[in-house]
């Protein structure tokens, strides 16, 4: 009996850490994004065993993998940041695609056709503007980027840059219950928004709204707003999707300051 009992206290113990680790990779996810693509060589025959190399331009930080027998290689849960991209095949000449912007729950494809060569010669591209458009899922929305935050109009509360989107508009008097984000989306109520702080749930359940609100926009890495045909793993919203990105580290000692002046008081 003891025996049965301790084999069944273990089985729940291993469940709970799965669940644990599963629910973290689904909460981290919601907050990087993708990078993947198809190598091959210009006659368009795909070149599997390659070696792509991912390197964050700011921290230097670098991860690599290989492409399959289909030519495809893939880096899931990437932080956001700019990147290096290089592809290595043995007969090629080495590829380095610069520049390349990840956001929230966005994948970014780069694809590469390899010239015949020698790895010592390396062939420099900077990723292009239709590269980094969001081709393999059909959501709609918008991401702001760290820039976009600090000068577009919307206030020190990063949410809202929403109002800026399609079929986002400002809830009526009626429809609000106390707090300042209140966003119709698509005619949806305000209620029915999922809030996000790093892919963490940051949500109002008594007056609906964010729970916590970042009012200092250099904090704020980027803005993922997704407001419909967004992914199961988001869930919970019949409206939008809106997902704030705290900013991370680099090798470079950095500051700023700031000041704020509001009349009336």
């Amino acid at each position: 009996m003891r025996s049965q009992q301790t084999r069944n206290l273990t089985s729940l113990a291993s469940l709970v850490v799965l669940v644990v680790a599963a629910a973290a990779a689904v909460s981290a996810q919601t907050s990087r994004g993708t990078v993947t693509g198809i190598v091959s060589d210009q006659n368009g025959a795909v070149i599997s065993g390659a070696e792509a190399e991912l390197k964050n331009s700011a921290t230097n930080q670098v991860r690599t993998t290989k492409t399959n027998d289909s030519g495809l290689y893939r880096f899931d849960a990437v932080d956001l940041a700019v990147y290096d991209l290089t592809i290595k095949a043995k007969g090629f000449k080495t590829i380095t695609n610069t520049a390349i912007l990840v956001q929230a729950n966005r994948i970014a494809t780069i694809d590469a056709k390899m010239e015949v060569g020698t790895s010592q010669e390396v062939v420099e591209v900077s990723a292009a503007a239709g590269e980094l458009l969001q081709t393999s899922d059909a959501v709609r929305g918008g991401n702001f980027t760290a820039s976009q935050i600090q000068t577009l109009p919307g206030g020190t509360n990063a949410y809202d840059l929403g109002r800026l989107l399609p079929g986002v508009v400002t809830a009526t008097a009626g429809a609000q219950f106390g707090n300042d984000s209140q966003f119709s989306v698509n005619g949806q109520r305000p209620r029915g928004n999922n809030y996000l702080i790093d892919g963490t749930e940051n949500n109002d359940i008594s007056v609906t709204g964010p729970a916590t609100e970042i009012n200092n926009p250099d904090a704020v890495a980027e803005v993922s707003i997704q407001t419909g045909l967004f992914s199961a793993e988001f869930g919970r919203a019949g409206g939008g999707v809106f997902n704030l990105v705290t900013k991370s580290g680099t090798n470079g000692v950095h500051g700023t300051g700031r000041w704020l002046f509001a009349s009336g008081l």
